[in-house]
């Protein structure tokens, strides 16, 4: 059988005009006649062609080859046969254009190159040669004229062009009448879609019906199994089991009985009601199988935890200056949660164990874990505080320059009087020079000029050194 879709093209070869055709079921003798009765009209369509003349007489002349009128169908994925397209197809036999610098035309400007302009060109020069050279140039001429006319015939034999087939397609006009299944009309499409979404609804419902069926017998079987296992039993009172097992054979029965042709509505309202009487008792059993895992993984995050402290301390203001990423009050609420954790942990543990499997758990694994989301938030902080933390640049201190001044008095009744005094470092400032006593002036060893006194009736003058 074939697949779909699938494309099928119909050939018609004797045909010069405009023609109807019918495209119909065959090969049918494999059904019977009684089930043939009920496939309908054998004959699916009808379609008519048009201009069929006018393109045969588009495309005639002696090197076109008329190949008929190819029909396109197309099979769709719903089985239903679509007319694609009709098409006129023709062979036309061409032969390629010579080109305007072919190889004669070549061959020919060469010689007329060769034995044209060198020849006409040094004319008087060729006048005064001798007759001897003439001939012999004569010979050579008719030998090259030869042997390029021996090169041109066989260049013409072998240059002959190999003919080319062009396929030549002009469209047909074509209708198509549709006869076996005709289309739905706007109140038939309307009443079609509104049965489909009727059987949808339908469909819908029983899946609903048989997944509600399926999980009840599904959860009866499984809760009978359960308590069944010493490890479910002890999670429980004997009452609760011996409920749970009734509970669960009642519905068994009820099912086997006329549990089938009851309505989706009674299985969920039963298996609601065997949820609630064993989700007690396997909650209990998974927090006793998770309990052992969680309380491992919460000490191995307090081991962390401590190695962290205990590092961390040592990068504070009081044991190191030079790195000061943490400061006490960090430390302190870090290592107050560890203890905190510790604590807790060991309480509830201790407690935990003192009581059975089928009382009410105190150490739940939900609470183990918001201990250790806790604990590995304040771990976080310090440990992201770490790595964004740079040490401080160091400050440059610079040192003012200071100058001295030195005060020099007169020898006449009031004192000279200095206006500014210049410090100047120690390391820098020159040595002091020693007071001249003749004079009565201090002198430098710099090259200024010693001071004038007053006369005493101008006024007092003092000038800096």
């Amino acid at each position: 059988m074939n697949p779909y879709p699938q494309k099928k093209v119909i050939t018609f070869n004797k045909h010069t005009d405009d023609f109807t055709f019918n495209v119909n079921y065959a090969e049918l003798e494999h059904i019977p006649s009684n089930e043939l009765k009920y496939v309908g009209a054998l004959n699916l369509t009808q379609v008519s062609l048009s201009g069929v003349a006018a393109a045969l007489n588009k495309h005639t002349a002696e090197n076109i080859e008329h190949k008929g009128i190819k029909a396109h169908f197309n099979m769709d994925d719903s089985g239903i046969l679509n007319l694609v397209n009709v098409e006129f197809v023709a062979e036309k036999t061409v032969t390629e254009d010579d080109d305007k610098d072919s190889t004669l035309s070549k061959i020919g400007s060469t010689i007329s190159k060769l034995f044209g302009s060198d020849s006409e060109a040094p004319e008087k020069a060729e006048e005064k040669k001798e007759e001897a050279p003439q001939d012999a140039a004569k010979n050579d001429t008719q030998k090259a004229n030869e042997t390029t006319t021996e090169k041109v015939n066989a260049t013409e034999t072998e240059s002959k062009p190999k003919p080319k087939v062009v396929i030549l397609k002009e469209p047909v006009t074509s209708d198509e009448q549709v006869l076996n299944v005709l289309p739905l009309t706007q109140e038939q499409f309307k009443a079609s879609k509104t049965k489909i979404n009727e059987l949808n609804a339908i469909d819908k419902k029983r899946i609903e019906r048989e997944t509600a069926l399926n999980n009840l017998e599904a959860f009866v079987v499984d809760a009978q199994m359960k308590v069944d296992m010493e490890e479910y039993a002890e999670c429980g009172t004997a009452e609760q089991i011996e409920e749970i097992k009734k509970l669960c054979s009642e519905t068994s029965d009820w099912l086997y009985d006329d549990g089938y042709e009851a309505p989706t509505e009674m299985f969920e309202e039963k298996l609601g009601v065997i949820k609630e009487k064993t989700n007690p008792i396997f909650y209990k059993h998974w927090e006793h199988r998770e309990r052992p895992d969680a309380v491992a993984a919460m000490n191995n995050m307090l081991n962390h935890s401590r190695e962290f402290l205990k590092m961390a301390k040592n990068f504070t203001k009081e044991t190191n200056e030079e790195k000061d990423i943490f400061t006490e009050v960090e430390i302190g609420v870090l290592e107050k949660k560890i203890e905190e954790s510790q604590a807790w942990l060991s309480k509830s543990t201790k407690e935990q164990d003192e009581l059975k499997k089928n009382d009410d758990i105190k150490l739940t694994v939900e609470s183990i874990r918001e201990k250790m989301a806790n604990l590995d938030r304040e771990v976080k902080y310090l440990l992201n505080k770490m790595k964004i933390w740079r040490p401080k640049k160091p400050v440059k201190k610079e040192t003012e320059n200071k100058t001295e001044e030195v005060v020099i008095e007169s020898t006449s009744e009031e004192p000279a009087k200095a206006e500014d005094q210049q410090e100047t470092p120690e390391a820098e400032s020159a040595p002091e020079s020693e007071p001249v006593k003749d004079s009565g002036v201090e002198t430098t060893e710099s090259t200024e000029p010693p001071l004038q006194l007053s006369d005493g009736k101008e006024e007092d003058e003092h000038s800096e050194l």
